[in-house]
This record gives C-alpha cells, sequence and structure tokens, in this order.
C-alpha cells in the first residue's frame, strides 16, 4: 500500500544527516517546509493493472522533492548536485524500497527555481514509478 511505501521511503531519507527534516507530505507554507534542506514526498497518482495470472499490479506515482535553500549560484548548484547524488545513492541501496515493493523506477529527475516567495529555494524532483503486486 501507498502509505506503507511512503513511510518506508521517509525512514531510508531519515537515514542521512543532511536533511533538516524528512516529511511523507508537503508541509510549510507555499508548500516549503520551514527548515532547510529538507525532503517531502508526495502521491501523484496510482494505476492498476492484472497479469497472466490474474494478479493485480499497482503501479503509484510519487514524487520526492529536496528543498535547498537559494544562497548563491554556485552554492546552490554544488548543493543541488550533492543531493542529486545522495537520493540516488539511498534508492540504489534500496531496490524494493524495505521489503515494501516489488520496484520502482525513476521516472525523471527535474530541478526547479522558487525565487518570487519569500524564502527562495531550489527544488529537486525525483519521479517515481513503483510496482507492487498486491
Amino acid at each position: 500500500m501507498i502509505t506503507n511505501i511512503k513511510t518506508k521511503l521517509k525512514t531510508i531519507l531519515e537515514e542521512t544527516t543532511d536533511f533538516e527534516g524528512v516529511y511523507n507530505y508537503e508541509p510549510g507554507k507555499e508548500g516549503i517546509p520551514s527548515k532547510l534542506p529538507a525532503c517531502t514526498m508526495i502521491t501523484l497518482g496510482a494505476d492498476a493493472e492484472f497479469d497472466e495470472t490474474r494478479a493485480m499490479n499497482r503501479i503509484y506515482n510519487v514524487a520526492i522533492k529536496v528543498y535547498i535553500k537559494l544562497v548563491d549560484a554556485e552554492d546552490t548548484q554544488n548543493d543541488v548536485d550533492k543531493f542529486i547524488d545522495l537520493v540516488l545513492d539511498k534508492l540504489q541501496d534500496y531496490p524494493d524500497i524495505s521489503g515494501s515493493c516489488d520496484y520502482f523506477v525513476i521516472t525523471s529527475i527535474e530541478v526547479d527555481y522558487k525565487t518570487a516567495v519569500i524564502n527562495p529555494v531550489a527544488i529537486v524532483n525525483f519521479y517515481l514509478s513503483i510496482k507492487e503486486e498486491v
């Protein structure tokens, strides 16, 4: 179930001490956590399919978002690069998200910048498609 998967993802990402907070939801004003860097997760949707044995496979679409405070161009880019590798390393260590799914695929990683807010941030978005046979 998606709640279990997101709880396991949260636990995996909390293993690093680089985040001020890890949430399996979007906290804070304007959807930005108050303490940075922070990591959040949101459910983007789900789908279901039946395989040849009529077992149902659930496919969950989840975004892991890493929020990084904008300081200056060079420091921000270094932080973006650092957190991309950090999250990829953690996900690589857990190919079945601690036994909560069969497998997942990272469909894309995108970086966005929010500068027209009180606390400007860079956001690294990891889009995952997670498959679980029920």
